[in-house]
Order: C-alpha cells, then sequence, then structure tokens
C-alpha cells in the first residue's frame, strides 16, 4: 500500500523531481544517480543497464536475486498489455492491481516452472506483518500483529496490539470481519490491548445499532452452535476480555469463546504468581452474555499443547482443516507461548499424460489415482490394472510455520518438532539439525520470531 509519507511515496516524489530535473537541464544524464535507474527499471519496464563502465579491476559478484528473474519473465509477457499491472508508483489503492498482478504472476511461474513460484518459495496463504518488534506503536512503526490469509478468504490473526485497528484499515488486503480466529502469545499490552476494541469493532460492522436491553434476552441462553470467534491464548486472557469489554459496556452482536492455556507451575517465572491474578472470580466476573463456553488446555507429560484446536466441530469453514496447530512455553517473565502451524501433506499431483498413456479415461477413474487407489479397467479386451506410483509424483509434506512471541529461549520449539517427527534411527542426526545437508526432517519452512 501506497500512503502519503509512505516510502514509496516518497520515493516515487523524489523520482519524478529528478525526472524533471532531467527534462529541464538542470542535471545532466551523466550525472544522475545510480538509484534513478534501479527505480526507473521498477516496475520493470525496461532491464536494469549501467551506462558508465566500471574500472577493469574491480572484481565484484553478481547479484541476481530469483525475483529479478520473475520480473523479467513478467514484462516480456505482459509489456504490451491494455492494462497496467504493476505502475507501483500509481496513487490509487494497490488491492486490486496487486490481485492482477499475483493472478497472472502465478499462472506465469506455472508456465514456466520458475524457481520463485514453487511451493517452497512461495506460499499460497499470505502473511501480512501489521507490526513487529516495536513495545508501543508510532507514526512509522506499528506493535506486534500478523494476519494469516487463507485460500478460503478467512484469516487468522496472531497477537492484537495497540493500534492493529489502523493498521487493518491501511491494508487492502485484509479485512477485519473475516477474521475467524485470534492467537495471543502473551499477555504483554504491547500484544493485547488492540484486542477489546478489535471485537467491539468487529461487532460493529455486524449491527451498528445496538439496544442496551438486547441483553437482557441472552442472560440465560446457550447457544450450542459455533461461535463467531475462537481465541486462543495463556491463562488471564479469559478474566481480561471479560473486565474490558463489562466494564466498558461493550455489547457485542456476535459470540466469542477463549480457550486458555494453562502451563505448569515449573514452566512459569517464579516472580509472576506474586504480580497477578489470573482465575476469574465467579461473582466478580461472570460469563458475558455473548461469551461461549471455552476449553482449559493442560500441558502434556513432555510439556507441550498439542492440537489446541481438540474436536473438529462440524461444518466449520475457516481454514482450521488447512493446520493442526500446536503450543509450546516460551522463556519470558509472564506466561509466553508459541504456535506451531502444521500443514497436512497435500494430495500427489496426477501426471494426467502418464494416466491417459496407461489407458485411464479422465473421469472417476482418475481421482481414485489421485486419492492413491489402484483402478482396474478393460482395454483391448484385456483387464489392465493401473497403480498410484506408475502416475502420482513424489509425495511433498505439508508445509511448517512457527510464530513465537518475546522469548530469551526458544529451544521448546526445537524439542517440539523433535518429538513429533524423529525416529529412532534420528538420534545421531538431532545435534546436527539445521544443517543443509542432513536431510533434516525437523525443518521449518517458516519462522515468525520476536
Amino acid at each position: 500500500m501506497s500512503s502519503y509519507g509512505s516510502r514509496v511515496h516518497k520515493i516515487a516524489s523524489i523520482f519524478r523531481r529528478v525526472t524533471g530535473l532531467l527534462e529541464n537541464g538542470a542535471m545532466e544524464a551523466k550525472d544522475r544517480p545510480l538509484w534513478y535507474d534501479v527505480y526507473k527499471a521498477f516496475p520493470p519496464r525496461v532491464e536494469p543497464t549501467m551506462e558508465r563502465s566500471l574500472p577493469a579491476d574491480l572484481h565484484t559478484r553478481e547479484i541476481l536475486y530469483a525475483e529479478d528473474v520473475g520480473r523479467v519473465a513478467f514484462l516480456q509477457k505482459y509489456e504490451d498489455a491494455d492494462e497496467d499491472l504493476h505502475n507501483l508508483f500509481a496513487p490509487s489503492d494497490k488491492g486490486t492491481c496487486m490481485a492482477k498482478f499475483i493472478t497472472k504472476a502465478r499462472a506465469l511461474g506455472a508456465d514456466a516452472d520458475h524457481t520463485l513460484w514453487t511451493d517452497e518459495a512461495f506460499l499460497e496463504k499470505d502473511f501480512v506483518f501489521l507490526g513487529s518488534g516495536s513495545a508501543y506503536p508510532s507514526p512509522h512503526r506499528a506493535a506486534s500483529g500478523l494476519i494469516l490469509r487463507h485460500t478460503n478468504g478467512t484469516q487468522w490473526l496472531f497477537d492484537c496490539s495497540e493500534g492493529t485497528q489502523v493498521q487493518l484499515q491501511s491494508c487492502a488486503a485484509v479485512r477485519a470481519q473475516r477474521i475467524s480466529r485470534i492467537f495471543i502469545t502473551h499477555l504483554h499490552g504491547d500484544h493485547i490491548f488492540g484486542l477489546p476494541g478489535l471485537l467491539a469493532t468487529i461487532s460493529g460492522m455486524r449491527e451498528h445499532a445496538v439496544d442496551p436491553r438486547w441483553v437482557l434476552t441472552m442472560e440465560s441462553r446457550e447457544d450450542s452452535s459455533p461461535p463467531d470467534l475462537e481465541i486462543y491464548g495463556p491463562c488471564g486472557l479469559r478474566r481480561f476480555l471479560r473486565i474490558t469489554t463489562a466494564i466498558s459496556w461493550s455489547l457485542l452482536r456476535m459470540t466469542y469463546v477463549v480457550h486458555e492455556l494453562h502451563p505448569r507451575p515449573d514452566q512459569v517465572a517464579n516472580c509472576f504468581p506474586y504480580w497477578t491474578a489470573t482465575d476469574s472470580d465467579p461473582v466478580r466476573d461472570r460469563m458475558l452474555p455473548f461469551e461461549r463456553t471455552g476449553r482449559d488446555i493442560h500441558p502434556d507429560p513432555d510439556g507441550f499443547f498439542r492440537d489446541i484446536f481438540g474436536a473438529r466441530e462440524v461444518g466449520l469453514k475457516d481454514g482450521r482443516e488447512d493446520f493442526v496447530v500446536h503450543a509450546f512455553m516460551l522463556d519470558h517473565p509472564v506466561p509466553c507461548v508459541g504456535y506451531l502451524l502444521l500443514e497436512p501433506a497435500p494430495l500427489p499431483r496426477l501426471r494426467a499424460d502418464k494416466a491417459v498413456a496407461l489407458g485411464v479415461k479422465p473421469g472417476p477413474l482418475m481421482g481414485r489415482l489421485k486419492r492413491g487407489e489402484s483402478v482396474t479397467f478393460e482395454r483391448d479386451g484385456k483387464e489392465v490394472t493401473v497403480n498410484p506410483v506408475d502416475v502420482l509424483d513424489v509425495a511433498l509434506r505439508g508445509r511448517r510455520v512457527a510464530i513465537l512471541g518475546d522469548s530469551r529461549d526458544s529451544s521448546e520449539l526445537r524439542r517440539l518438532l523433535i518429538s513429533l517427527f524423529s525416529t529412532p534411527s534420528d538420534d545421531s542426526k538431532v545435534d546436527k539439525c539445521g544443517d543443509a545437508s542432513d536431510g533434516c526432517r525437523w525443518r521449518l519452512d517458516c519462522l515468525v520470531h520476536e
């Protein structure tokens, strides 16, 4: 997104000024800065050039990134197109423009099989960083917040600092009303102070006018349908939301549930229990009318919160089926967790050309082969059996994403990965985990760490 004062806007402004100096003769072409040529080529309307020759004795390594190859290929195919897909300096909203760019770029990658567009290098599920690494919001920096966008349109939010709503409104790729799950790493203010306001905003998008008497109609009602929003986080989060929502008289026209992660006493800093109480008072902290009963999740004997989603709800299609989520403790003054998202292994790609060559006709038989079933049919009066191994590509594992909060020591993530994926034959490789040459099966595809 380009906005006034943003880096893109400032660069565009300077670029136009230098262009004006060149056109008016105030600056000679040989005196133009090198970055001018770089930004003139990005968006890549021409291949980057350097007119001034380098000294013969200057030894520099050529730098060529994978995305440069993709940009050049994209330019060569679409530079004469009617619609302008890659004008990053246009002052209009880039949401539609960027969506077109991504769609055509992915199609281009599928045709040319560039490394840039493979699943390992380009995640289908997008991450949008609303803020990171800041204890408080400022005009140029936002505190913690991360959106995971699923292909079905739903979105998950990880941490919700003060100012998260502002970031959501300034990003065309994110919609607050599409958030179905919120994951909180810990209860420091720079990770949760934006949560009560966000709930009120999402509720306001559903119903702008609320009669206070509406609460009385829900006082004793317990709806069995899935809640509109599911929230996960350390113990104390449920009480925090009840108090802030009740005292501020925020009448939510939506339902939510808080599932709390309760660590063992030895997993929490010694000073924390003396500072605050996280248990809800049964009299003062009563369940709100629009709140649903949440689960208290306790660690297993290994100290991990495995599969925090528990039983799958029937009919809930919000991206939950895309991942299994585990949680683990991190070293921080307050209870802090990290989340490990594991994507199920996708079905192997069916080589339709091979199947057709073996006599398989398009239709149900193709589907059975893709599901890993052998098929038998008649061909030229003979019974023919085709096995999945004959027509399927090599199976790929699902992707792994770890999202960690503040931490002095994150070694529990390594221990969790080893417990999930190691075998007795891997014991000798544990100390080498991370070495690119050892075929490490505990490797992550994406790590977000503050």
